[in-house]
């Protein structure tokens, strides 16, 4: 049986669509379940070696879940520990990445894996700079 993706659900597409808006993040729940998606979304990016298209899919996932929180200064002290983690990440990634020899496939592993977390610790580190703008005006 096919069912017309134009009629699947459409009262939970219009949640998902709120829940990206930022509807309804001022409460104390709202933010838990930010931060927590976003504690989930980079053990994702951090814990294995993801299909391009799995890595992108996640980061955007990531992304929106930072914006729900980019809208209170009070979340800065949480980016600013999520950001301190991810540059220890890079540093242990990087000694990793040099301690296998040129050529291997463990070496190229674990060039793939420490992209990765360069690209996520962009990310983070992004959304701590929006944080501090936003806080200096």
């Amino acid at each position: 049986m096919t069912i017309p993706a134009g009629n699947i659900f459409p009262d939970v597409r219009s949640r998902c669509r709120m829940a990206s808006w930022g509807v309804g993040l001022r409460g104390p729940m709202q933010q838990f379940v930010a931060k927590a998606n976003v504690d989930h979304y980079i053990g994702l990016l951090t814990g294995s070696d993801l299909t391009f298209n799995s890595q992108m899919a996640i980061t955007r996932l990531l992304i929106a879940e930072l914006d729900k929180l980019a809208h209170d200064q009070e979340h800065l002290e949480f980016a600013e520990k999520r950001a301190a983690d991810g540059r220890d990440r890079v540093k242990r990634m990087t000694e990793m990445r040099d301690g296998h020899p040129f050529g291997t496939t463990e070496r190229e592993q674990a060039e793939r894996l420490l992209v990765n977390c360069e690209n996520l610790q962009t990310v983070l580190e992004d959304f701590c700079n929006r944080l501090r703008e936003r806080g200096s005006r």
